[in-house]
């Protein structure tokens, strides 16, 4: 019975803290990462590789409303290198990206006691990008680079799991649009994966009489 009594009393408490994480003044830090991939395709000989990662920070304006900013960085890497183009001369080439930026977001959260939690977030991009493209061909070599600044905006659904009072797995879907120049932009369908932690604001000591 007492073994009973304080599993019910743990889960209580663990559903009390998971509704406290969103309350007004408490601030959330994470680290979330997505777009990991490596394939290989025997026919081109080509590889290639791409990751993100997007450290976050925000905090809690008011009860399950949070303003925050995101640190977002991607890489990508192509590699083709068929056997020959011709008996003697051989072809390689590579492209290699580097993206970075900062990105202001809110997000709000359906009010909750679980330690399931929903929310929805929107926010916008702003980053800078650098490639450099390498060809060689019939014994020459042309490099490439080139630097861009783009802007762009998202709105995604996302879940939290609560397994400690403080900390959360987090799972994120969403569609992002990028504006790459002018007269071209690209729009995708993205989704995350993280973890996040909740550090409560700390209630004033009660003065001494």
């Amino acid at each position: 019975m007492k073994k009973l009594i304080m599993l019910l009393g743990g889960a209580m408490l663990l559903t009390i803290s998971a509704s406290a994480q969103t309350e007004k003044g408490t601030v959330m830090l994470g680290l979330s990462g997505g777009n990991f991939g490596y394939s290989h395709d025997k026919n081109s000989n080509g590889s290639n590789i791409s990751a993100s990662l997007s450290p976050s920070a925000g905090v809690f304006l008011m009860n399950n409303f949070l303003v925050g900013a995101r640190v977002n960085v991607n890489y990508y890497y192509f590699s083709q290198n068929p056997y020959t183009i011709t008996p003697v001369n051989p072809y390689h080439y590579t492209n290699e990206g580097l993206g970075y930026g900062l990105g202001p977001f809110a997000r709000y959260y359906v009010p909750s006691a679980s330690r399931h939690r929903f929310f929805a977030e929107a926010g916008v991009e702003f980053y800078k990008t650098r490639s450099s493209t390498r060809v060689e061909y019939n014994g020459t070599e042309e490099v490439n680079k080139m630097k861009n600044t783009h802007s762009g905006f998202h709105g995604a659904l996302g879940y939290n799991y609560f397994f400690t009072p403080n900390i959360a797995l987090e799972a994120t879907i969403g569609y992002h649009h990028t504006d790459l120049s002018q007269a071209y932009s690209s729009g995708n369908l993205r989704g995350q994966l993280g973890l996040s932690i909740f550090l409560q604001k700390r209630q004033a000591a009660a003065p001494q009489p």
